[in-house]
Parts: structure tokens; sequence; C-alpha cells
């Protein structure tokens, strides 16, 4: 029998996240285990590493979203869930993350990386346009506060407003992308099985999901299992698969897509550390298999 430590990290505003995470696997998990919150427990975590041979990390900021926390239990030789340390750091990067998914022949919206050193506001208006992103655009930092500051700029005034306001709360360079009048659709994977499709259903086509309409009020946004035809159920399935493979992803993942009009399917993001609350995606879709949340847990534990 495997001896399991449970780890997590309280940072920023994903703390009251993680912690529900936490609570899902502790109330699933079927066996005995240890729990430790990092940093405050670090050196007692250490100087016990010996007792494990099975590390579960539930971290949704720093330290983990950026493969860290996967990065020092590899250096102590303790076994963990979920992906390699490179796996999360790619991912994270949603610039250099993009252009992967570009060799693979797959559709991503057009981008543009400001970097922040540059911080030259016409010089990166003219650059845009050169690229032909063109207004409107959405504008979010590369890799952290992108869930509290994507925007979606409909013009130069506007750009600099949330220029502004990014430089102010992130150190992180600024992504520019298309923006995309699509549906997005999530993608749940565990140990290469793609559960059902999950989609966010919006008011109106051409709306822009900021953070208020995402977290805070279900009139202008729900999660729903929709019915799709049975070829957009197998192109987002297959195109779920290939990211999995290329980018080295372990035991389970969300991979979100936009579906356009015209069906074409775009590469959005993956979360190699998706939520793991009763209310979150990877959960809820495996509630739709019929299968209980003990079985979701084993398979985690058992497949590592």
């Amino acid at each position: 029998m495997k001896k399991i430590v449970i780890l997590s990290w309280w940072t920023w505003d994903e703390r009251e996240i993680a912690l529900k995470s936490v609570n899902y696997f502790k109330d699933n998990i079927g066996r005995e285990y240890d729990y430790y919150e990092l940093p405050e427990q670090l050196e007692e975590f250490i100087s016990n590493r010996n007792k494990y041979n099975l590390a579960i990390p539930i971290f949704h900021w720093e330290y983990g979203e950026d493969g860290r926390i996967f990065a020092m239990l590899d250096i102590l030789k303790i076994p963990h869930a979920l992906s390699p340390y490179s796996t999360h750091s790619l991912c994270l990067d949603k610039y250099k993350s993009n252009i992967l998914a570009e060799q693979m022949w797959l559709k991503v919206p057009k981008q543009f990386l400001v970097h922040r050193r540059e911080n030259k506001y016409c010089r990166t208006i003219k650059d845009i346009a050169e690229k032909k992103i063109g207004f409107p655009m959405i504008m979010k930092p590369n890799k952290w506060w992108s869930s509290y500051h994507t925007y979606k700029a409909n013009n130069a005034e506007e750009y600099l407003k949330y220029f502004d306001i990014i430089e102010t709360d992130s150190s992180d360079d600024l992504l520019l992308q298309e923006f995309i009048i699509a549906e997005e659709y999530s993608v749940p994977l565990v140990a290469w099985e793609a559960l059902p499709i999950m989609k966010l259903e919006k008011q109106e086509l051409d709306m822009f999901f900021d953070y208020e309409s995402k977290y805070e009020s279900e009139a202008k946004i729900k999660e729903i299992f929709p019915d799709i035809t049975s070829d957009l159920k197998s192109q987002l399935e297959q195109q779920s698969k290939d990211i999995y493979k290329l980018f080295w992803i372990k035991w389970f993942c969300r991979i979100d897509f936009l579906v356009d009009q015209k069906q074409n399917i775009y590469f959005l993001e993956v979360n190699t550390i998706p939520g793991m609350s009763p209310a979150s995606i990877v959960p809820k879709s495996w509630k739709e298999t019929w299968w209980i949340p003990e079985e979701l847990i084993q398979k985690i534990i058992s497949d590592t």
C-alpha cells in the first residue's frame, strides 16, 4: 500500500479554490494520507520525505502551475501524480504553447507578445497593425493573472487603458490575440480518456467572458454538457489527445477550445492542474460518466 502525502500552497486569491480541491481529494481518497500546507510546513515535510512514495500536489498558483513543486519532488525522489515539471512550465506560457500547437497543424488565434521591457505604446500599436491582429483584440498576461486580467479592447484607446491596468498588477509580458466570435468548449482528460465535453453557454455569441461573467454571474454564463455533432465531438477529442501526447501530460488535465460559426476549432489553452472541487469541470464531467468521485481519485493514484 502506497504511503500518500497531499501537498498544497496557500497563495494569493487562489487560496479558496485550492482548499476546495484539496477537500475533494481528502473526501474521496479512501485511504490513509498525510497532509502539509506549504510553505509553513515545508521543513516538516522534507524531514519526513522518506515516509512517502506518492505525492499529490494540489496547487492553483505559483510553485504549482509553473511546475516548481514537481521539480522539487523530483529532486527529493518522491513520485508524484500529475504531469512533469516541464509540462506545467510550458503550458503556463500561453504564447509558447500556442506556437507548439501550431506545429501540430492546429488552429490558434493570431497572437503577438509585448515584452514588458519595451513598453512603447505607439510602437506596439504599429506592430499590432503590422501583425494584422486588429481590433477588437484580447489582452491578457502571458502567464500569471490571466484569470483576473483578460480584456477585450475594441480600439486603441481601450488598448492603452487595459495596458495600464495589466502593467500595474502584473510583471508578466502581455499577450495579444485576435478576438474570435465563437463558442468555448472544455475537454477534460483522465489517463488518455476524454470525458464528456463541457460548453460555456452565453447569452450572445459575441459575448466576451471576463472575470465577472466567468466566476461571479451565472446569469451571463452557464456550464452545460451540450448535444454536439459526432464530427465535432470526434475532432475535439482527437485534438485533445494529440495535445495530451505532444505536451507530455500525465493523468489528467483540461483543454479549452474555441469553435467558430464555420466549425473551425481553435486551441485556447491547457490547464495542467484543473480545479477539483465538486463544482469544477473535471469532477462534474466525471460524474456524467456515472462513475463515483472515489473512482476518479483511485484512478489517479493507481495509475501513477
